[in-house]
């Protein structure tokens, strides 16, 4: 109970904050390539590697982390944005 009462003031924040970015992530804000990286990561996913088989300007750390999120949560617009929020 100590531990509440002495951060309740940070703690309150992260979850103002993590509020926040679930109104806003969960609305397509985050980036605006949206379709471009959510293309790419698919690509990855059918077995296709990055600037050897298809041209990509980003680096290719988003790609993989969205193809990871397709992995877990599905190929869809929404499991991007949830590891977006995460």
């Amino acid at each position: 109970m100590k531990f509440l009462q002495k951060n309740a003031l940070t703690i309150f924040f992260f979850f103002v904050c993590f509020l926040l970015l679930v109104f806003y992530g969960t609305r397509g804000t985050i980036y605006s390539d949206e379709g471009y990286i959510l293309l790419g990561a698919s690509r990855i996913l059918d077995g296709q590697i990055p600037y050897k088989d298809f041209h990509f300007v980003y680096t290719p750390l988003s790609i993989y982390l969205t193809a990871f999120s397709f992995l877990l949560f599905g190929e869809s617009i929404l499991s991007a944005r949830i590891l977006m929020i995460i």
